[in-house]
């Protein structure tokens, strides 16, 4: 009997996460640019805000120390990124272990409030990423770069699955 208990109320609670993923919506209007950058020990940006869109970058390697809202943050392989339109920040390579990272500049439209909510609910960095960021980050500059037949749709294609699995989180 405790085991069916604990199914149903795991079921249960994936039926309500279900449901509220039901109402997000969005569409990705542009993908401006997706660039693999390899920093060297000087780099840096001061007080960079993005009003027209957002940021979702993958750091590949190496080290970044980033700031906000009188906060640091110390970024490191594996970590995503993601930056709503608007976000002000700092940020500077490490001087020992410069970071490369692969960053996705993109426009996106939240087609109801739920969605903006959600969006704007998203942390700014995501330890470790997914096992499959690595490579779908990877793929989207190498279609991007490359500019194969169909490129932008491909790169939006995985855009959206990275976000979804962001959500899911």
């Amino acid at each position: 009997i405790l085991f069916r208990l604990n199914v149903k109320n795991r079921a249960s609670s994936i039926r309500e996460k279900a449901m509220l993923f039901e109402d997000y919506d969005f569409t990705i209007t542009d993908i401006i640019n997706i660039v693999n950058i390899r920093t060297d020990a000087m780099w840096s940006l001061k007080n960079l805000k993005t009003p027209n869109h957002w940021i979702l970058s993958f750091v590949v390697d190496g080290q970044c120390l980033y700031s906000w809202k009188e906060q640091e943050f110390l970024l490191d392989k594996g970590d995503l990124i993601f930056f709503q339109k608007g976000f002000s920040r700092s940020a500077k390579s490490s001087p020992d272990n410069p970071w490369q990272f692969i960053v996705v500049k993109f426009k996106l439209v939240c087609n109801n409030r739920a969605t903006e909510h959600a969006l704007n609910e998203i942390p700014n960095i995501i330890r470790n990423g997914f096992v499959h960021s690595q490579q779908s980050f990877i793929q989207m500059e190498k279609q991007w770069r490359g500019r194969y037949p169909g490129y932008i749709l491909k790169c939006k294609s995985i855009l959206y699955d990275i976000i979804y699995s962001i959500m899911l989180k």
